[in-house]
């Protein structure tokens, strides 16, 4: 009979630890900042890449949750969560989840190659698909917003890509614009002119 409620303060005891780990506080009642490179990709050392990848996600996280909570934009109360290696791509990653921007850890300065000059900037068209004006703005370091139907769709440009968060179009340079083309359906397109 004693060893039901030993057994029981036990899992009770392993499940606090447990939960307090997820919230990173030790058992101490110390706070764990977790590290950025803490566990590598299946089966495989850590590279340069995947550190950096780590390090802007957790940026963007921290950032967003500052902007979530309305504390000062301040990446330095996190100086524990990266190195002098990470700390560039922790500071993207932080920035663009104060400022709710769509996570871009490709277009982070020094991480790929900017948006082409053609598909910079702001295009109008008509999508007859759906029966209404679009208005697209494409930024230099890859965030894009699209206007259709009285919403705004934040995405991303990446390869000649633009990344929504429920769908992927192919874009295309033509004669004074651009075209677009989703990946769910190639035969539809949208053609934008270019108004700035």
């Amino acid at each position: 009979m004693r060893s039901v409620p030993r057994a029981r303060r036990s899992l009770a005891l392993a499940l606090a630890a447990l939960a307090l780990g997820a919230l990173g506080i030790g058992l101490d009642g110390c706070v764990v900042s977790p590290r950025v490179y803490e566990s590598g990709p299946p089966g495989g050392a850590v590279g340069p890449d995947d550190e950096l990848r780590r390090a802007y996600d957790l940026g963007y996280r921290r950032g967003r949750r500052d902007r979530e909570r309305r504390l000062a934009a301040d990446y330095a109360r996190y100086h524990d969560d990266y190195d002098r290696l990470t700390e560039r791509a922790f500071v993207e990653g932080y920035r663009a989840g104060y400022q709710g921007r769509y996570p871009n850890y490709e277009a982070s300065p020094g991480v790929v190659a900017a948006v082409p000059g053609w598909a910079l900037g702001d295009f109008r068209g008509w999508d007859e698909f759906e029966d209404q004006e679009v208005a697209l703005h494409v930024e230099r370091d890859g965030q894009v917003a699209l206007f259709a139907g009285g919403q705004r769709h934040r995405g991303v440009y990446r390869s000649g890509r633009i990344q929504f968060a429920r769908s992927t179009w192919t874009v295309r340079e033509i004669r004074g614009g651009i075209l677009l083309v989703p990946d769910y359906d190639p035969r539809r397109s949208i053609s934008l002119r270019r108004v700035r």
